[in-house]
């Protein structure tokens, strides 16, 4: 209904007011007749649109009965349901989809993008490895298609250990991440993924006696990169960016590059008295200081079996560094900064194993032993072929008394 009322106003003289959905409208006209003749023409507007929803189709009415029981399900604990918030939300899901690329494409994308920011190699072949299996499952979905059931049952049906599921969550986190920046899906399905949680073990060590071991057969070209690794604690991508040049040996530290660091922060690394009598022998003013992995893997196992090393624990260079350090300083702030940590949370929760200062001084007073060259064994010397003695012209008939016969005695 529309009714028309006089009002006082200083401009208009007549008011019309209807309801069209939901809400109450009010126009104002200068003349009565105006206000009828704007009544009759909204009439047959709504009687119009009256009629084009008259009729409700089977698929609506089941929307709208499904609609009120989530409605009626929500309402029990406290959260609000409309047909229309619905709508909306969905009319959105449509638009992102519409602006939305394949997780392939994305992928590809994401993989371009690492490379101009210039990662290392071991960053991007890991990033390579945990995302292919994930873009085989869900390379022909829309980014914005993604749910977090369909990656979580991806994720738990990975025949990995729980801490390799850590690192593929990470990766994928990581490329979403990524996307939502580019605006091909709003929020993380990861965020509702379900956690994992991995039972926390001390990292593993060598001993002293292992670690002597193995510098001792390690071969000149990778004795340099194994040393800075034990006693400097380098992780295995800075050691294979380093260059001599960045081997400060009379100054007494190492320069790890910005570039070059995790952190992409620039530290700088004790030399600790016992590395610089490693490294003096080998040090070179520029060049490479580790070899290619291939190289240095085919040695480094050699090393390692002649060493009568059957275990290798994992990441144990590094491992064995933070647990002595910690043990011979008992300065958690400090052996932080030369891993390149912001705080000690890390150090506690993965690096450290607990081992004793007299062991830890130990550790970082192994020094390379000069053995002096085995001298050669000296020849006897030759003594002169004796001459045969000339017989004399007359022969005594007997020797003299005091004439003791040597060879007879």
């Amino acid at each position: 209904m529309i009714t028309i009322k006089p009002v006082k106003h200083p401009r208009y003289a007549f008011r019309a007011t209807f309801t069209q959905g939901g809400k109450y409208i009010h126009r104002f006209f200068k003349t009565e007749k105006e206000a009828n003749t704007f009544a009759g023409d909204k009439k047959i507007e709504l009687l119009n649109e009256g009629r084009k929803h008259r009729e409700i189709t089977d698929d609506e009415r089941r929307a709208i009965y499904r609609a009120r029981g989530i409605a009626t399900e929500l309402e029990a604990v406290g959260e609000k349901f409309t047909v229309s918030a619905a709508i909306d939300f969905y009319a959105d899901h449509l638009q992102t989809c519409r602006q939305s690329a394949t997780v392939a494409k994305a992928f590809d994308e994401f993989i371009a993008f690492k490379i101009r920011e210039k990662i290392g190699a071991r960053h991007l072949s890991d990033l390579n490895s945990r995302l292919r299996p994930f873009v085989v499952e869900f390379g022909k979905l829309l980014v914005a298609q993604l749910t977090s059931g369909d990656i979580q049952r991806w994720l738990f049906a990975l025949p990995v250990a729980d801490q390799t599921r850590i690192n593929y969550k990470l990766r994928v986190g990581n490329f979403l991440n990524y996307c939502i920046k580019r605006t091909w899906r709003e929020g993380n399905p990861l965020d509702a993924v379900e956690k994992i949680n991995v039972t926390s073990e001390a990292p593993g060590i060598l001993t002293v006696s292992e670690t002597a071991s193995l510098l001792t057969h390690c071969s000149p070209d990778i004795l340099p990169s194994v040393a800075i690794g034990l006693f400097c604690g380098l992780r295995s991508a800075e050691l294979a960016k380093l260059d001599w040049s960045e081997v400060k040996l009379s100054r007494g530290f190492i320069e790890v590059k910005a570039t070059n660091a995790k952190s992409k922060k620039r530290r700088l690394v004790t030399i600790p008295p016992n590395l610089k009598a490693w490294l003096a022998p080998l040090a070179l003013k520029s060049g490479p200081v580790a070899l290619s992995d291939m190289k240095h893997r085919t040695r480094f196992d050699a090393a390692k079996t002649a060493a009568k090393i059957t275990e290798w624990p994992a990441n144990a260079l590094r491992h064995s560094f933070a647990s002595y350090h910690y043990a011979l300083h008992e300065d958690a702030a400090k052996t932080a900064a030369q891993l390149g940590h912001s705080d000690t949370d890390i150090l506690f929760e993965h690096y450290r194993e607990l081992v004793t200062p007299k062991d830890a001084k130990k550790f970082f007073a192994i020094k390379p032993t000069a053995k002096p060259a085995a001298k050669p064994a000296k020849k006897p010397a030759k003594k002169p072929a004796k001459k045969p003695a000339k017989k004399p012209a007359i022969q005594p008939e007997a020797a003299p008394a005091n004439i003791i016969n040597i060879n007879a005695a």
